[in-house]
């Protein structure tokens, strides 16, 4: 019973940190409202962006994350940029060891090509490189506690769509980590660009 109730409290956990980072995304969406927009992606446009991310290998039943990123647009079709996604995580138990204030981060540094580039929608091809860092306090016998980090670094390959609404491009972008964080990873959210 009482395992019923941690799992419980857990995803009400992880549902409260979704709706603060949907929170997050829709004010900072609703500030970039006065910028103006172009028609389609342009040589030297600028975007900055946020969002939510699920990450199914990080912790024990996968990880919400926030994403910040920034992308500067090197041609019509071709944009390159990086960005910073960090993982929500609860403690969890392998093998009877307690791994407890876990924490993980990934970098990103991703280069998009749109072969799609209309007025409103976009679809883009992903190709990138990423350094990930997960640290946690193990747990040992006799309540002995050790500090244990692991990084690494894996490369992106994936896509995503993008729909402009104004000055805003709301977009989905799934993404496979080969090596490093080694996940599918899915991630949703907004840009503005200027």
């Amino acid at each position: 019973m009482t395992e019923g109730r941690k799992q419980n409290s857990e995803h009400r956990g992880q549902m409260t940190e979704f709706r603060l980072i949907w929170l997050l995304v829709m004010l900072i969406m609703g500030l970039s409202i006065p910028f103006s927009a172009t028609a389609q992606k342009q040589a030297g446009d600028i975007e900055l962006g946020v969002g939510a991310a699920f990450g199914p290998e990080v912790g024990q039943n996968g990880s919400l994350a926030v994403s910040i990123s920034g992308y500067y647009s090197t041609s019509d079709n071709i944009r390159a940029g990086v960005d910073f996604q960090y993982y929500f995580m609860d403690e969890y138990t392998v093998d009877g060891r307690l791994h407890s204030q876990p924490s993980t981060y990934e970098y990103n540094i991703n280069v998009h090509y749109f072969p799609v580039n209309r007025d409103r929608l976009r679809f883009y091809t992903l190709l990138g490189f990423q350094y990930s860092s997960f640290t946690y306090h193990l747990e040992e016998h006799q309540r002995i506690t050790t500090s244990q980090r692991d990084v690494g670094a894996g490369f992106n390959v994936g896509g995503g769509v993008e729909y402009a609404l104004e000055s805003i491009l709301f977009f989905a972008e799934p993404k496979y980590t080969i090596s490093g964080l080694e996940q599918l990873s899915i991630s949703a959210g907004g840009r503005i660009y200027f």
